[in-house]
């Protein structure tokens, strides 16, 4: 059952269908490979729509393939809620005035504006008294979306980029224009093309702007807490020590006030000196490689004191 809220909500029952249709060569034949990379395309673009939280909370809906028809240039998504996860739709949504939305209308506006956020420049934008987002894009053309989509659109990720290339990617081929659409499960294909507007219509240069993006760097951090450590060595002018812990050895900071007070203060370090420590480890990637690795020790326990070491060196720590 569905409730009146104030908010936007998506239906939770049924399903939508989300068509893409490529104009182009007039035998009405695609490239099978590019045409599997559009599929591919939409599948991770609304996975990663639910990620950002476009759906609301909880996982991403059902993304279902219809048989594609000899000789056709459209293909169809049915997408639907699990069955045994129906809750997830009663919350909030993409369109104005708490209106009751469904799937596919939210998809495809998410698709309007990920294709344009490559091929314009966002020129202005205003909140509105719903919450949403008025868009003015470099061409003159406004659209209102939600907060959820603004930020997606306003700093896509290297994921939606890849995505919104992917689901474009006949354009690269002999197709020349993209026409998307949503409508009820139900309704035939041909109904679909004749009756329903297409929400967005791309043509090669958005393909071409989507593709052509330069790799964004993407920096992800992962805190390991209560790991076995050794402090290899130190350079107090940086605060850089050399932290064997996790199966490696790297240059790290130690933020630590407490710790770094008592090693100014005199602390005596030895050689195999064993350590509790919090490490967060910050790694900057483009297109999956690593670029770089930087570690911050925010905590540093000695749990096992060694022997004295004169030689090793840590026991430079002793200072006067």
């Amino acid at each position: 059952m569905v409730r009146a809220e104030t908010a936007d909500r998506i239906e939770p029952v049924g399903g939508d269908v989300v068509q893409l249709r490529f104009v182009g060569r007039d035998d009405g034949t695609i490239d099978g490979h590019l045409l599997a990379e559009s599929i591919q395309g939409l599948v991770e673009f609304v996975s990663a729509m639910a990620k950002a939280g476009v759906y609301g909370e909880g996982p991403a809906p059902e993304v279902r393939i219809r048989p594609i028809q000899k000789g056709s240039t459209v293909f169809e998504a049915v997408l639907e809620w699990a069955a045994n996860n129906p809750d997830t739709a009663l919350t909030a949504a993409g369109m104005a005035g708490g209106a009751l939305t469904t799937l596919g209308s939210v998809t495809v506006r998410a698709i309007r504006a990920g294709v344009r956020t490559f091929s314009r420049t966002i020129s202005d934008f205003e909140i509105l008294e719903t919450g949403n987002y008025k868009v003015t894009w470099s061409d003159g053309r406004s659209e209102e979306v939600s907060p959820e989509i603004f930020a997606i659109i306003n700093k896509p990720s290297l994921q939606v980029r890849k995505a919104v290339a992917k689901l474009q990617a006949p354009l690269s081929g002999d197709a020349s224009e993209l026409q998307v659409r949503s409508a009820p499960k139900a309704t035939p294909t041909e109904q679909i093309i004749e009756e329903v507007p297409p929400a967005i219509v791309a043509d090669v240069s958005d393909y071409r702007a989507a593709a052509a993006v330069d790799a964004v760097p993407e920096e992800t951090t992962e805190v390991y807490a209560d790991v076995e450590a050794q402090l290899r060595s130190i350079d107090f002018e940086g605060r850089q020590w050399r932290v064997a812990a996790l199966g490696q050895a790297r240059m790290a900071t130690i933020t630590d006030s407490e710790f770094m007070s008592e090693v100014l203060g005199g602390l005596a370090l030895h050689h195999d000196d064993i350590f509790r420590v919090t490490i967060r480890e910050v790694t900057v990637s483009t297109e999956g490689k690593r670029d770089r690795v930087t570690w911050t020790v925010t905590k540093v326990v000695r749990t096992r004191e060694g022997r004295r070491d004169e030689g090793h060196p840590a026991a430079a720590a002793q200072v006067d």
